[in-house]
């Protein structure tokens, strides 16, 4: 009985340390997939670490940049205020010199008003000075006409009166 215990006890210790390597095996199977897993992991989070570092930098230019367009908005908008108070200064200087060119539109009538006037009075000098000219000249031509005919049985015709002078003469 004895050795049959031995032959089932072998038995039993071989199916055992059968079992064992079996489990062995799988632990080191497992082992390995862990520290796969643990590789994978590290490598995850390595990446995770440069895209948040990444993102960190990123974040603190664009901080930067909206620090820097913060500052010339304000600049902006006080060159905008400036601008502004400009017009308006320019808009009060429009209004107030805006009776300047009603006034030289008056100007400019009574000028051209006094160049007609002018016009006028030359005009009304050289029809004088024409119509002097040709009394004299109606004048001229009775005295030859009364020299030549010898006229002496009428009166004399005024020197002002060029008509009758026309008439004697024709």
């Amino acid at each position: 009985m004895v050795s049959l215990y031995i032959l089932f006890g072998f038995q039993d210790f071989e199916s055992t340390l059968r079992a064992l390597r079996i489990r062995k095996d799988e632990l080191i199977e497992k082992k390995g997939q862990m520290k796969e897993y643990l590789q994978k992991f590290d490598n995850f989070l390595k990446e995770n670490e440069v895209k948040r570092c990444r993102a960190v930098r990123k974040a603190g230019r664009e901080k930067e940049l909206t620090n820097q367009k913060q500052v010339d908005l304000l600049t902006l908008q006080e060159e905008m205020k400036a601008l502004v108070k400009e017009r308006d200064r320019l808009e009060k200087r429009v209004q107030k010199n805006a009776i300047y060119p009603h006034y030289l539109d008056k100007v400019v009538q009574a000028s051209e008003q006094e160049s007609r006037w002018a016009h006028i009075q030359n005009t009304a000098a050289k029809k004088t000075l024409l119509l002097g000219t040709i009394k004299m000249a109606t004048l001229n031509l009775y005295q030859c006409v009364c020299k030549r005919a010898k006229d002496t049985g009428e009166s004399p015709i005024s020197p002002e009166d060029t008509v009758k002078q026309l008439e004697k003469v024709l």
